[in-house]
Parts: C-alpha cells; sequence; structure tokens
C-alpha cells in the first residue's frame, strides 16, 4: 500500500488523523498529504497554533474545528502578578511599586561568524 493510499485511508477513520499516525518517513508522509490535500482527496481542520487533524470529508473537518474550545488570551505577567498594563483598559498605573528592569548592554563580540574579522 503506498503512503498517499495510507494517509487517505488514516482520515477517513472517525477522529480523522495526524501527521505521527502514519509509520513512514515525516518528509514522506508531509509530501502524501499535501497531495492528498490538493486534490482534494483529505482535508485539514487547523485546531491550534501547531496541532493540525485531517479528515476524508469537508463537513468533518468543520465540525472537530467548531468543537475545539478557543483557549484562553494569557496576557502579559508582570513578575507574576496578573495580566500586565498591555491588557488592560485605559492607561496604565505608575506607582512607586512598579518594577522597571533593563537588560545590560552587549558586550563587544569577540567571536561571530558573519563577518570575516573585526576590527
Amino acid at each position: 500500500m503506498s503512503v498517499i493510499a495510507m494517509v487517505i485511508e488514516a482520515a477517513k477513520r472517525p477522529g480523522g488523523m495526524r501527521l505521527s499516525d502514519i509509520d513512514a518517513h515525516r518528509g514522506t508522509v508531509g509530501s502524501a498529504i499535501t497531495r492528498a490535500i490538493n486534490r482534494g482527496l483529505i482535508f485539514r481542520a487547523t485546531i491550534g497554533h501547531r496541532t493540525v487533524r485531517y479528515f476524508g470529508t469537508k463537513a468533518e473537518a468543520d465540525h472537530c474545528v467548531a468543537m475545539t474550545p478557543t483557549p484562553p488570551k494569557w496576557g502579559v505577567t508582570i513578575h507574576g502578578r496578573g495580566p500586565g498594563p498591555a491588557y488592560l483598559p485605559g492607561e496604565p498605573v505608575r506607582t512607586p511599586q512598579t518594577i522597571y528592569t533593563k537588560a545590560p548592554i552587549p558586550r563587544q563580540p569577540t567571536h561571530t561568524n558573519t563577518h570575516g574579522q573585526i576590527g
């Protein structure tokens, strides 16, 4: 059985398939998935930033995306005290207890792989 046939069969399962569900070289499976998507044989359901599942029908892919809960939007944390001013309405409140941190100035590099000589 060819890899593309294995991909199409795996995508027809009720839960769909992931790239790691096929026991073959990752590049070969990725190429087979891309070819199957371009031919309209399987459909992609992007669930998260890096989470993708593949299904045999467009309706199953859409249903999977619709049933996936949206992750919460996490705000900037200021020293572990919760969301920061970037996510709060209005102007940020600056008090004497507000902590400001600055990164140290980087030293002159002694080694680099982008220049032939430093000087």
